[in-house]
């Protein structure tokens, strides 16, 4: 892939995403606000995460990432709990995906202490991304 279509693939994820997540013994559920900056992928990932017999909690990632043909990795920065009932010690997450012909992203997540989960990704309509 040369480096005009790289960038035009790169430039196809920037926008706002409907983010689901599935790790077996929970989920998170949330919106992706993802930007292209030098060629790489910036923005965040905000979820509410419930874990099975556990107290659902909000976390936000702040994420980079880069994009290799159709295929794409993110990875925490920084994560930010906005909203728990008890204290959590959060691992920084990583996500590896592929942008598919129906314009979704899917892929696999895994985390710092190994936790493994599969997400996908769709693009929220025009009229509900500017929410």
């Amino acid at each position: 892939m040369n480096h005009n279509q790289e960038t035009s693939v790169l430039h196809k994820i920037a926008g706002k995403w409907r983010f689901n997540e599935d790790f077996g013994m929970g989920s998170d559920t949330g919106y992706a606000l993802l930007k292209v900056k030098d060629d790489q992928v910036v923005g965040k990932i905000k979820v509410t995460e419930q874990i099975e017999g556990d107290a659902s909690f909000v976390v936000e990632h702040q994420i980079e990432g880069e994009v290799d043909g159709d295929s794409f990795r993110f990875r925490s920065v920084k994560s930010n709990i906005l909203y728990s009932l008890e204290p959590i010690h959060y691992e920084l997450d990583q996500w590896e995906g592929t942008f598919t012909e129906e314009g979704k992203i899917v892929g696999a997540s895994i985390d710092d202490q190994g936790t493994c989960g599969v997400f996908v990704m769709e693009r929220f309509p025009e009229s509900e991304s500017e929410l």
